[in-house]
């Protein structure tokens, strides 16, 4: 009778001791899950803010090249740069190498439109005698027009487009006039990019007759005579950046209008990849547009990080 009860009372202890095991070995698999949970988040996050960062640095890099067509306009006078200085000053930059993935650099000019004729019988003995002004949609405003884009022979059909006669175009150019800042338009098709649609931009700075900005909006509208500029097609600017492609898929909209998001560039469009169940989202600023970032990790990403398998853990505690 006494071993009976001796062998229950093991036998009632064995199972306190396997469900407390049970209970202990659940409790840190849950803690590890956890713990992995808040490493790829937090190493989706890093990853996703040094995506962030280069393309925007990408992006700031162009206004340098705006800074330095700007200076060679004003320096060489409103009625007096042409063709042939805006090519020579053209000549001493190396367009690929200091801003990769720029079309290149032009300057766009303000003409009123009972000077139009006048400006395009200057503009044709300016070493352009093809010189003709295109709207891509009628207006009766002023125009906006491209007068010269280095190097040309990638950007010919730019020549000539009146780009006031385009609303996001417009805006873009009205808000750096006003702003007496850099503006970026929203996603566009270039004219010289017609394959790509919804997937270009153009970024802009002012040029103001005094050199400087002046103090005020009705200033700087009496004052600017056009901008300098330039093209940028999405694919090629962020050709040869670290974007982490092998092991995330990367997703850019503009959101400045909650009302019309366009999402303009992804890697991986076709989908070729399996995605895991991890996202990030960031919301940048970039020459008075918001562009929302979406980096989803593909399960790659989460192998690179070495993670201990939750279900190994209590295997182990249990062999």
């Amino acid at each position: 009778m006494d071993l009976s009860l001796g062998l229950q009372k093991a036998a009632k202890l064995g199972t306190v001791v396997l469900v407390i095991g049970l209970a202990m070995s659940a409790a840190l698999a849950w803690w590890v899950n956890e713990s992995n949970q808040l490493a790829i988040n937090k190493a989706l996050q890093e990853t996703s803010e040094q995506i962030s960062r280069n393309v925007l640095e990408r992006i700031t890099l162009y206004q340098y090249g705006l800074r330095g067509a700007r200076g060679m306009i004003v320096t060489a006078g409103e009625d007096n740069v042409s063709r042939e200085g805006f090519v020579h000053y053209s000549l001493t930059r190396e367009v690929d190498k200091e801003f990769p993935g720029a079309r290149g650099f032009g300057f766009i000019r303000r003409v009123l439109p009972e000077q139009e004729a006048a400006f395009v019988t200057k503009a044709q003995q300016d070493g352009w005698p093809v010189f003709a002004i295109r709207q891509l949609a009628p207006h009766d405003d002023e125009r906006y027009v491209i007068q010269y884009i280095e190097p040309v022979e990638r950007n010919y059909s730019a020549v000539g487009l009146d780009i006031g006669s385009e609303k996001q175009r417009r805006d873009a150019a009205d808000a750096a006039m006003l702003s007496g800042e850099v503006r970026l338009s929203g996603p566009i098709t270039l004219v010289q990019a017609t394959g790509k649609p919804l997937q270009s931009f153009l970024i802009l700075m002012p040029i103001y007759r005094s050199g400087a900005t002046p103090a005020n909006n009705n200033e700087r509208k009496a004052q600017a005579f056009g901008w300098s500029y330039a093209p940028l097609v999405t694919n090629e600017i962020l050709t040869g950046l670290d974007l982490s492609q092998k092991t995330t898929k990367l997703q850019l909209s503009d959101i400045t209008q909650a009302d019309n998001v366009i999402q303009f560039y992804e890697t991986d469009a076709d989908n070729t990849h399996i995605h895991a169940n991890y996202q990030f989202i960031l919301n940048e600023e970039i020459f008075g547009r918001k562009w929302q970032f979406k980096i989803t990790a593909y399960p790659e990403f989460i192998t690179q990080l070495h993670l201990s398998r939750p279900s190994l853990i209590f295997l182990i505690l249990h062999y």
